[in-house]
């Protein structure tokens, strides 16, 4: 019989009692506040104002609910935080979501009133949007990219705020966008920013790593990743990684941080990172060298026109439309003009030239099951 293992949820629902003043913010609160913000609160009517409790309540009145979550975690998450009186108490101080195709934009971000010192500012990770990865995407040859931008004027927003301390956090993209968000914005909400929690966020191009306000949150900064992370490890970072025990043999599937082990106050950790993450990382930081900004952009660019065909623009319909999908992608590919489809080769032949077998093995195991639901996970 194998071990049981605890999540965030588990955590939720274990101190779900114990309010912020009897047991300070932790790690595994900011996963939470973190994974909050994948949550559709543009189905809550102004949330800002209301409790974070009553914004899950009117979440689950709206039939479109299930539809809209990313994960099928994601239920129980909100129950959960609904019952959950150390959260559920918390107000909601602001809500902004943005997503514009135009300007390769999916942005997210939410404040919770943490006690009355406190306040929590945590930002949105990439959803479902083939935008959304299209941006991510885009931060391989762009800095800043919108969203970094965006989320540093969401910071500054704090300014007349007399909370007196601030917490800044996200997820993937989102704890990209944290650690900019917490250097880039005005020196006078910088000053007090108490911590920054990074939950498997890429890094940053060199100038920013170089920058000195990069330098001046790497102290405040703590940087969580799995043990077999891609996205955490991708490009450049100054602050040290702690590393995580998830559940998940997939490694793209730890990524997800219901996946990640808690015990305590405290996430499981691990003393180094696996071999097959750092395969990974080395051959797509040598390729990402070999391309010229040109090159990056083009590949980019072909990618998404690729995947958003007959008006596909998630990766569930993707998903639910394989073989048109599959068919469409082939029928573009041969439509792209002569330099996109040279840059597209140009970058794949690198790319398989830089990653040899190692590399695809690590990124596709054979005979692994991703395991989307706790119900499936105890049994």
């Amino acid at each position: 019989m194998e071990k049981q293992t605890s999540n965030i949820i588990d955590y939720l629902l274990w101190r779900g009692d114990l309010s912020f003043s009897s047991s300070s913010f932790n790690e595994v609160d900011g996963a939470i506040v973190s994974r909050i913000t994948y949550l559709p609160f543009e189905l809550v009517k102004k949330p800002s104002g209301k409790t974070l409790g009553s914004c899950m309540e009117e979440m689950l009145s709206d039939g479109s609910l299930k539809e809209r979550l990313l994960l099928e975690d994601d239920l129980e998450f909100i129950q959960t935080l609904k019952e959950s009186p150390r959260f559920s108490e918390l107000k909601v101080g602001r809500f902004e979501s943005r997503f514009d195709a135009a300007e390769e934009t999916q942005f997210g971000a939410i404040t919770l009133d943490i006690d009355p010192n406190t306040r929590a500012a945590a930002f949105r990770g990439t959803d479902d949007t083939l935008i959304g990865w299209k941006e991510d995407l885009n931060m391989g040859f762009l800095s800043p990219v919108p969203s970094q931008t965006l989320a540093a004027g969401f910071l500054n927003g704090e300014r007349s705020r007399r909370v007196k301390k601030l917490i800044v956090c996200g997820h993937s993209k989102g704890g990209n966008v944290a650690i900019y968000a917490a250097s880039f914005c005005e020196e006078s909400v910088r000053k007090r920013i108490e911590a920054v929690f990074n939950y498997d966020g890429p890094g940053f191009p060199r100038e920013i790593t170089d920058s000195p306000e990069y330098s001046q949150v790497v102290p405040l900064t703590r940087t969580f990743v799995p043990q077999s992370s891609v996205v955490g490890l991708l490009m450049d970072r100054r602050e040290e990684c702690e590393i995580v025990h998830s559940t998940q043999k997939n490694i793209l599937w730890q990524h997800d941080l219901y996946s990640w082990e808690v015990a305590g106050t405290k996430f499981v950790k691990r003393k180094a990172i696996e071999k097959t993450s750092l395969v990974i990382k080395d051959a797509l930081r040598e390729w990402s060298e070999k391309l010229d900004r040109e090159q990056f952009e083009r590949f980019t660019d072909a990618i998404y026109r690729i995947l958003s065909v007959n008006d596909v623009s998630t990766l569930k319909q993707l998903g639910e439309n394989r073989i048109d999908s599959a068919a469409s992608a082939l029928r573009s590919v041969k439509n792209l003009d002569k330099p996109t489809k040279a840059a597209l080769k140009t970058a794949l032949q690198t790319l398989i030239k830089c990653a040899g077998d190692g590399f695809f093995k690590a990124v596709v195991p054979a005979g692994n099951k991703q395991i989307n639901s706790r119900t499936e996970k105890k049994q």
